[in-house]
């Protein structure tokens, strides 16, 4: 089984050299934003109107979900950045919120309820990505 997933890992090398992180590509999409719109329209006929795809091999942690279930208990459907209410209701009648990790599990936080929040996307975003330091 080692020598399998060795080998498959070999085979996914040179694809994952190729693979462009995503703060890569939207750094690219900001400096199209920027350029003249000659040079976008130059780009935008040169783009493949089905563009090529690539596996990637990813890490993703094993959360528990108590404490998912948890932090959206103690939101009672209320965004824990903003204090809007959950922007729709899931199929299920739950009011939907994200769970985002203060300290980041990448960076060795705990999954626990106490490092974490019920935030509606746009909190969660912006947590992400947004130019504010964490709350």
């Amino acid at each position: 089984m080692r020598r399998v997933c060795n080998e498959f890992l070999d085979i996914l090398k040179p694809s994952a050299a190729l693979h462009d992180s995503t703060d890569g590509f939207e750094l690219r999409a900001r400096e199209m934003m920027r350029v003249s719109p000659e040079r976008r329209a130059l780009e935008l006929n040169l783009a493949a109107d089905i563009p090529s795809s690539i596996i990637v091999l990813s890490r993703v942690f094993k959360r528990s979900p108590a404490v998912v279930a948890e932090v959206r208990l103690r939101a009672n459907g209320v965004c824990e950045g903003c204090g809007q209410g959950a922007p729709f209701i899931r199929n299920d009648g739950s009011p939907y919120l994200e769970v985002h990790h203060r300290h980041r599990l990448a960076d060795g936080g705990r999954d626990t309820v106490d490092n974490a929040v019920a935030l509606c996307p746009n909190c969660h975003r912006e947590r992400h990505y947004g130019s504010l330091p964490e709350k």
